[in-house]
Parts: structure tokens; sequence; C-alpha cells
């Protein structure tokens, strides 16, 4: 029987896999049905263990802690200078919503940590200062790496890199570089899952990054 779920996740998983390949970018509900499907395996389980190595994380996760980010006109009534202001611009000129997610006192740590991932996906942009390019994406899921080895983002930021040696032939040294770069940021980093990102909204982003640990100025994180 777990001979079977393994083979019947794995041809999920390369469904979903050739669906990226074919159009890398374009479409988010293969990465999240990908996700979905990932979150089963081990390696899914080993990553949520290293995030609970961290007792402040592990106390939020114990919590299921989140109400979730805002809509994007809530938080254009945060102070112009806070990161709630700076995270609706972002989601705002890139035609993005809020993930809103049920939080279920009777998931699993590694639904609860996949879900919550997500939910913070855009404030790591905008905090980092990385767009929604395909590099840019790479670089957040890299830099979520660097604190945890989850799968889709071990194979987002590492697909990525494979596709730029035809994509971007010129730059594969350059854009390797840069995700080695996240992802030392990340493993350098406060977990993202133990910070109270909802009380954090009104708050200027150098101090976010003051918080987070990241000590970079946002002209070396681009």
């Amino acid at each position: 029987m777990k001979k079977l779920k393994k083979l019947f996740i794995g041809l999920k998983v390369l469904y979903y896999l050739i669906r990226l390949a074919i159009s890398p970018g374009k479409n988010i509900i293969p990465v999240i049905k990908l996700g979905n499907v990932i979150s089963e395996t081990e390696a899914a389980r080993k990553a949520t263990e290293k995030v609970l190595e961290d007792p402040r994380a592990q106390q939020l996760v114990k919590e299921r802690y989140g109400d979730g980010i805002p809509k994007v006109d809530r938080l254009l009534e945060y102070p112009d200078t806070s990161v709630g202001y700076a995270l609706g611009k972002f989601m705002q000129a890139n035609g993005l919503d809020h993930y809103p997610f049920p939080i279920d006192p009777n998931d699993t740590d590694e639904i609860y940590v996949r879900e919550r991932r997500r939910q913070l996906h855009d404030i790591l942009h905008v905090i980092m200062g990385w767009d929604t390019s395909l590099e840019g994406e790479a670089k957040v899921n890299a830099f979520v790496v660097g604190q945890a080895a989850f799968p889709i983002s071990v194979i987002i930021s590492t697909g990525v890199l494979i596709i730029s040696i035809f994509k971007f032939p010129g730059r594969v040294q350059q854009i390797y570089h840069d995700l080695m770069a996240a992802h030392l940021l990340g493993k350098n980093s406060r977990s993202i899952f133990s910070i109270k990102w909802e009380e954090m909204l009104e708050k200027p982003i150098d101090q976010i990054r003051e918080i987070l640990e990241v000590h970079q100025k946002s002209e070396e994180l681009a």
C-alpha cells in the first residue's frame, strides 16, 4: 500500500512538473497543486521539523497563529511608510490578492506551515525588494530553502536556475550567485514562522528587516 501511494504521488508530481515546464511563471495553479501533493512527502515532514526547532516558531505553529494578510484595499490604508502600505502597492501593481486560508486547529503541522508559507510569500518579496520575475520568485524560494528545505521551494529555485541555462545563457552564473546569496540570507535570518506578521504591518520596512535579522540595505538585496 505504501509503495502504491508513493507511486501515485510520484506520478502526480511528474504531471505538475511537466505543466510547469510548459508554462513557467504563467499559471500559479500547477504550483499550488504540486505543493499540495508534495506536502505529503517525507521531505516536507523533515522541513516542518526543521521549522519546529525554533521555539518561537514552534509556539506559533502550535497556536495555529495567523488571521491572514488583509486585502489590498485595507493594506493601502496603512501609513505610506509602512510595510503594509508597500505590500498593498506591490500587490496592486502585480494584480495580486491576499492568500486567505481557514485556520483549522485540526490541520497537521505540515499543512499549517505550508499554508502559512504561502500566506507570507508576497510580504517576503516586499521586504527583500525582489520582483515577481522568474528570478525574483526563485530568490524568495531560495531564501525559504535557507530556513527549511520545503520540496516546492527547492523545485522552484532549482527549476528557475535550469530554465535560465536556456532562457538567459549569458546570466546563468549571476543568477546562480544571486540564488546562493538569497539562500544564505534565509539561513542566517530569523524564522519567518516565528514572527506575528499581522502585528507588524504598520512598521517601516527597515524595522521589519531588523526583526527578521536581515541587515543588508534594499539595494544590496535586489
